[in-house]
């Protein structure tokens, strides 16, 4: 389906961040292109919540219906009626976000991805959709699945505590060093049941 085509879009329960995208060298969280013909009142866009840097006077929200205009949180909202329930935070979200994905074909195994807003040294997961009390099991960080486990042991069926540091990832194949990992903000874990 080309741009021309695609006439409706669905954007809910989305979290935005970081504000450091580049859109026509200025620093954008979220760039919207409107189609030729295509209106707001087409889409649904709301619930969504967003975080962002202090930029000072910049406009976070870039739309493109023509003429690129930029806004701040309340004007864009007012200007495409989008997102009359959602939140907007200058900084960093106040509580981690923790989305654990079970292997819909392997019992007991799962990605657990944390977004550790606050730079916390641990977090705690709860684990009981992917595993049973009395289950063996092992976590290790996705840079580092074939190293120490970061967590092991038998469930008890209790939130598990993870620490959450940063770890130098492995270089992509075909490049000399890894991409930067700055802080503990982002981790991504792999839990097996053994």
């Amino acid at each position: 389906m080309s741009f021309n085509e695609m006439k409706h879009y669905i954007v809910t329960g989305n979290t935005f961040t970081s504000g450091r995208q580049k859109l026509g060298g200025q620093s954008v969280l979220v760039g919207l292109r409107l189609p030729p013909d295509g209106s707001f009142s087409a889409n649904k866009w709301d619930g969504n919540k967003y975080a962002v840097p202090p930029l000072g006077t910049q406009d976070p929200f870039h739309v493109n219906d023509g003429t690129v205009t930029g806004y701040y949180f309340p004007a864009w909202r007012s200007a495409t009626g989008y997102d009359p329930s959602g939140t907007f935070v200058t900084g960093w979200f106040a509580k981690p976000t923790i989305v654990v994905r079970n292997n819909r074909y392997e019992a007991g195994r799962a990605f657990v991805t944390c977004w550790n807003w606050t730079g916390a040294s641990t977090l705690s997961v709860d684990l009981s959709a992917t595993l049973k009390p009395g289950d063996h099991f092992q976590i290790h960080n996705v840079f580092d699945v074939t190293g120490a486990s970061v967590v092991s042991g038998v469930y008890s069926g209790k939130l598990i505590s993870i620490t959450q540091r940063a770890l130098t990832p492995p270089a992509p194949i075909g490049y000399a060093a890894p991409a930067p990992m700055p802080d503990n903000r982002f981790n991504v874990f792999l839990v097996e049941k053994r």
